[in-house]
């Protein structure tokens, strides 16, 4: 019970960063990010970093920031159509 548990957690922590930096890089850079791809970097890459640092007290969570923002970035970047992001498109119609 405690392992699903601690699997929801991380889920929803995942996801819930993941949706605040899919904002923050469309507000800043106009980049789509794939939502699915995006929850499943910050789950395996970000989470376990994260929790050691805090762990050890060793970094701050700002510190992190322009390390995911990277990541994302590279992992998780839709890639542009010829019609144009789903944004766009929905915005056009």
């Amino acid at each position: 019970m405690c392992h699903l548990y601690g699997i929801l957690l991380v889920f929803l922590l995942s996801q819930l960063i993941a949706y605040q930096f899919r904002n923050r890089i469309w507000e800043q850079e106009e980049k789509e990010i794939s939502e699915m791809t995006a929850i499943r970097s910050i789950a395996c890459d970000v989470l376990p970093k994260l929790y050691e640092s805090f762990r050890h007290k060793k970094k701050t969570l700002q510190e992190y920031v322009p390390m995911i923002t990277r990541l994302l970035i590279t992992t998780a970047r839709k890639p542009n159509s010829i019609k144009g992001t789903a944004l766009e498109r929905l915005q056009i119609a």
